[in-house]
């Protein structure tokens, strides 16, 4: 299926991306575009955030040897709780489940 219509101008490429498979997802049809608007940018800042957390890790190492807490850490998980919010808004039970936290150490 093709999306005619165009994702919001502030969305960068990889909301962009999201926007348009999400719309597919629902048929093309969504009745609350901004908010369709707001997950996909949600999904941006979680996806940005996540590779910020792999390229560098969740500490981080100052010049001066202390050590902090990389940053893109709160933003992953604000962007995690706005995909859920927004995607139970949106009916879109499938979104929620892909976003996944860090594994736990009682999950072994």
């Amino acid at each position: 299926m093709e999306v005619k219509i165009d994702p919001p101008s502030y969305l960068g490429e990889l909301g962009r991306e999201k926007w348009a498979a999400i719309l597919v997802d629902m048929g093309g049809v969504c009745a609350n575009m901004a908010a369709l608007g707001m997950l996909a940018a949600a999904w941006e800042v979680f996806l940005k955030s996540q590779a910020e957390i792999d390229a560098h890790g969740v500490v981080l190492a100052g010049a001066n040897g202390r050590s902090w807490n990389n940053p893109a850490v709160n933003s992953l998980i604000a962007s995690q709780k706005q995909i859920a919010r927004l995607s139970k808004d949106l009916g879109l039970w499938r979104e929620v489940a892909k976003i996944k936290g860090p594994k736990s150490p009682m999950d072994d």
